[in-house]
């Protein structure tokens, strides 16, 4: 019987290395909690800033509803009354949807109106009574930012 054999020097290092990039590929929620803070720095941004994604600066409140506002004490921030939908977007925790599994990942909110309405949906396109105020305005940027994201965590496991 004749035997053959063929040793590859660094051969198990490459195993080793594609097992990592396999079961990383697998599992992404690594980098699902990294897009997720970004998500939320965005969204702190966007409240700040009333309205700085694509979509433009947020439209001013009307005078009579800025009006009804400091009268009853809820001041003049665009998409804050009680500052529900922006802790819902803004932190962890309440209303704020993370969900994080191996192969997607969801991010939001689940605050409503007492009419059942989300109260973040109902702002995010114009509507008879309002502009659009988008409150979630992710960017073509962003998105590139979470591909790499993504990339760089496939390849390099950060």
């Amino acid at each position: 019987m004749l035997a053959f054999q063929i040793n590859i020097i660094g051969l198990p290092q490459l195993q080793n290395s594609l097992g990592d990039f396999a079961s990383r590929v697998r599992d992404l929620s690594p980098a699902f909690e990294a897009i997720h803070q970004d998500f939320l720095r965005i969204e702190e941004e966007q409240f700040a800033g009333k309205g700085v994604g694509p979509s433009g600066p947020w439209s001013a409140l009307s005078k009579e509803y800025a009006a009804w506002k400091v009268a009853h004490g809820f001041g003049t921030d665009i998409l804050v009354l009680t500052g529900a939908l922006k802790r819902s977007l803004t932190e962890d925790g309440g209303d704020h949807i993370k969900e994080i599994k191996p192969q997607e990942a969801k991010f939001g909110t689940r605050n409503l109106f007492p009419s059942g309405w989300s109260s973040g949906a109902v702002h995010q396109v114009a509507r008879k009574r309002h502009p659009a105020r988008p409150p979630i305005d992710i960017s073509e940027r962003n998105t590139e930012d979470w591909k790499r994201m993504i990339e760089s965590y496939i390849y390099g496991g950060k």
